[in-house]
């Protein structure tokens, strides 16, 4: 899975790309399987593998129409090829890898998989899958669309703007109404690549740099998330959060770290999640499609909520008769305490990587 993220980061050609995205989404349906409850895990792989293997198909009818127009799958060299042209299959091949990338990358409507592959993953999986893997699939898609369709900007733009309003409406709200640890998480990730969606939008360095700073504090707040999660869910044999509420006691630093990536993701100063929230949406708001910005402010209030409710949920009285849990694991531990101090460093010295975010956004945007 790893491997495959790599190389579709780093692919600057449509076959290589297509290969490698091939690779993860084989390892990631494989990996999904592989969850503790089997029947739930295997529904929900199979229900990932007809999605994104359908989704990669598209996306390779897309790099074969753009290869007939311009005889190369050099991404740079296709550029330069393209530049000013205004072919109807092109417009056709846009729309291929718009579909065909967004299954991975969980846009509206094309989300539908991911709350029940990323709930029933085994955690560490799961925490991948939330924190990385569909990130990868929107960098992907926004290299291949800043590069190739420059000339069509006008029509990606509006899609995505429509389609971001939806991720966040819908990831949200259903996020608001969960009792399922995993699944309010998921459906939070869908609200969350609505943020993505808006900078890529905007057509902006400063708010692709905003959107790449972004990602990394979702990966961190996302990723802590789910390990204590799925770890408390573990101790419980529930993923509800009333559950998570009765092993409370027995795993007091898991439940801090919890509550800490909550807070993160609802954007509480201090954190790597506020400064995030605060770049971004101030991004957005200096560039013309500024009623982006308004919607992920609103966005960013209902999210709250959601992740307020959470909390207070399980700060509740545990059930009587429930024994207390003994013991949390060194190991484990080890590495979500790593991911909370960045939170909290990233939350107070976000300087260095802002300004590598702001690198790369340029790069991007110049790299024909």
């Amino acid at each position: 899975l790893m491997a495959g993220m790599v190389g579709v980061s780093f692919s600057g050609d449509l076959l290589t790309l297509y290969v490698f995205w091939e690779v993860m989404c084989l390892a990631a349906y494989a990996l999904v399987a592989m969850g503790e409850f089997r029947e739930e895990a295997l529904e929900a792989a199979w229900k990932y593998f007809i999605m994104a293997s359908a989704g990669a198909i598209l996306m390779l009818f897309g790099a074969s129409l753009t290869y007939g127009l311009a005889g190369t799958l050099n991404m740079p060299l296709l550029a330069r090829r393209l530049e000013g042209a205004s072919d109807r299959w092109l417009y056709v091949a846009l729309l291929f890898f718009l579909v065909g990338m967004g299954v991975e990358a969980a846009f509206f409507p094309l989300h539908t998989w991911l709350p029940d592959a990323h709930s029933a993953a085994p955690t560490p999986i799961s925490t991948m899958l939330s924190g990385i893997v569909i990130e990868i699939g929107f960098y992907a898609f926004a290299k291949v669309v800043l590069v190739l369709f420059g000339q069509s900007a006008f029509l990606w733009q509006a899609i995505l703007a429509s389609l971001c309003v939806a991720n966040m409406l819908v990831g949200s709200l259903s996020a608001l109404v969960q009792r399922d640890a995993k699944r309010l998480l998921a459906y939070s990730s869908v609200a969350n690549m609505g943020y993505l969606m808006a900078a890529l939008a905007s057509y902006n360095v400063s708010a692709l740099s905003a959107a790449f700073f972004f990602v990394l504090s979702h990966a961190l707040s996302k990723g802590l998330a789910f390990l204590c999660a799925g770890h408390m869910a573990t101790r419980a044999g529930s993923r509800d959060l009333g559950a998570l509420r009765d092993v409370r006691a027995g795993m007091p630093l898991t439940t801090a770290l919890l509550f800490l990536s909550l807070l993160s993701l609802a954007g509480l100063p201090g954190t790597c999640g506020f400064v995030a929230k605060l770049v971004l949406i101030s991004a957005l708001f200096s560039t013309p499609s500024w009623w982006l910005g308004i919607l992920a402010l609103l966005n960013a209030i209902l999210m709250a909520a959601a992740y307020i409710r959470a909390i207070w949920l399980m700060l509740g009285p545990p059930a009587r008769g429930v024994p207390r849990s003994g013991g949390e694991g060194r190991l484990s531990l080890t590495a979500m305490a790593l991911m909370a101090l960045l939170i909290i460093v990233l939350g107070f010295w976000p300087g260095p990587a802002l300004r590598l975010a702001h690198l790369g956004a340029r790069d991007l945007l110049e790299v024909s």
